[in-house]
């Protein structure tokens, strides 16, 4: 598959209430949260974080260590080691954008919920879908259930958070399942939640890649 590498530019390539999606490369953590999700992967693109774009250089996201807080954009556009893939939410305007970081501002503050991780680990791993396979996903949303901590989140929770709270999206595609029970990459290879990428391929108004020592302007 093609990448197709350009700086994005706020207003063109990604706007207020986009959704972020990032890998960082040679990184053990996003490595093996793309493991653990690879059964939920519909596309080439491996992503292993969320975020929401709340500004030119802003989003807030869920981040271990961290909680929900406000961060910027600059250090993982520039990081040669990070894959940033932007989404448009279907049909998005600039009330819906608006109304998706309205979603996710009274959520900066609160914490960040490990034991979540640690349920999506285990219903990750070969034992745990050889389970859901068994019992229809019965033991992995009990395990989800007991381990989600309110008002504590995950990066790719918050994000469904954020959409769900919208009456455009309540419920669809993925979105009908529990918000904690959703991967990053489940949310990212919802269709029906996003604007369609062209051609079925990433376009320059969708995915960046940091430029490679010698290319032109990223291109």
């Amino acid at each position: 598959m093609n990448i197709i590498q350009t700086r994005p530019v706020y207003g063109r390539n990604y706007r207020l209430g986009y959704l972020g999606f990032e890998f960082k490369t040679a990184d053990p953590i996003a490595e093996g949260i793309a493991w653990f999700t690879r059964q939920d992967r519909e596309s080439a693109v491996k992503v292993a974080h969320v975020f929401i774009v709340s500004g030119p250089d802003e989003c807030i996201e869920a981040h271990a260590g961290s909680g929900v807080i406000r961060a910027s954009l600059e250090g993982r556009l520039a990081d040669p080691c990070t894959i940033v893939c932007f989404k448009k939410p279907a049909g998005w305007s600039l009330d819906l954008g608006a109304r998706i970081v309205a979603a996710a501002e009274p959520r900066i503050g609160e914490g960040y919920d490990g034991s979540l991780i640690v349920a999506h680990a285990l219903n990750g791993s070969f034992l745990g879908r050889l389970v859901s396979h068994l019992t229809g996903d019965e033991i992995a949303s009990k395990l989800v259930d007991l381990l989600d901590t309110q008002d504590e989140w995950i990066c790719s929770e918050l994000g469904a958070y954020v959409l769900n709270e919208q009456v455009e999206f309540a419920g669809v595609g993925v979105l009908s399942k529990p918000n904690a029970s959703i991967t990053p990459q489940e949310l990212f290879d919802c269709d029906e939640l996003f604007e369609p990428w062209k051609d079925k391929l990433p376009d320059r108004s969708l995915l960046y890649e940091p430029a490679k020592a010698g290319s032109k302007d990223g291109v």
